[in-house]
């Protein structure tokens, strides 16, 4: 597994075309079967379905993330919870993708469960991963018509983002812009 995600990372530094990203996916496939049969190879799955919705390939992208999601919650087995998080933010995205909202926000709002009990532990290493499930929520709120939601996650997203900002505005003030740019265009709306 850690060979063929070598040979992944070889061809992402090549630059993507349809041939790099045909082998890539080749190369995915081989993955996918490895935790399949051997049971090997898990933790590559998130980036597999990171890697197809990049391609706009949702169906696919939902099969392997909920593929990961039932190995993450097999009885016994520990999973590190920013992992998990991380995964239903993506699982969020993906439904939200495929026009199926329950299913959206369901995950939406587990990751941010997840992640705010992870900033009470260490602030400074997960405040950003909040502020993006709080900013891809409120973007999931205005969507489905829901704006006082999703006003409430927007100002969510950008008080941290501002908090950040103060500690280190140039690795946070795109994000905070980012922010202040979704909250316009819901107001306009």
């Amino acid at each position: 597994v850690d060979e063929l995600a070598t040979r992944i990372t070889a061809l992402n530094m090549k630059g993507l075309n349809n041939d790099t990203v045909a082998e890539i996916r080749r190369i995915y496939e081989k993955i996918y079967d490895l935790c399949d049969t051997r049971n090997i190879g898990w933790s590559k799955l998130y980036d597999y379905a990171s890697f197809l919705e990049d391609q706009n390939d949702y169906t696919n992208a939902i099969e392997v993330a909920e593929n990961l999601r039932w190995y993450y919650s097999a009885p016994g087995r520990k999973v590190d919870e920013y992992e998990l998080a991380e995964l239903y933010n993506l699982l969020g995205i993906l439904y939200k993708a495929q026009n199926q909202p329950k299913e959206s926000e369901k995950y939406y709002l587990d990751a941010i469960e997840i992640y705010e009990r992870l900033v009470k532990k260490n602030a400074d290493a997960y405040e950003p991963d909040l502020a993006m499930s709080y900013n891809n929520t409120g973007i999931f709120y205005a969507v489905h018509g829901q704006p006082q939601k999703a006003e409430k996650y927007y100002f969510a997203a950008m008080e941290i983002r501002e908090r950040l900002v103060e500690k280190n505005a140039d690795a946070y003030e795109p994000d905070l812009a980012m922010s202040y740019n979704n909250a316009g265009v819901f107001y306009k709306k």
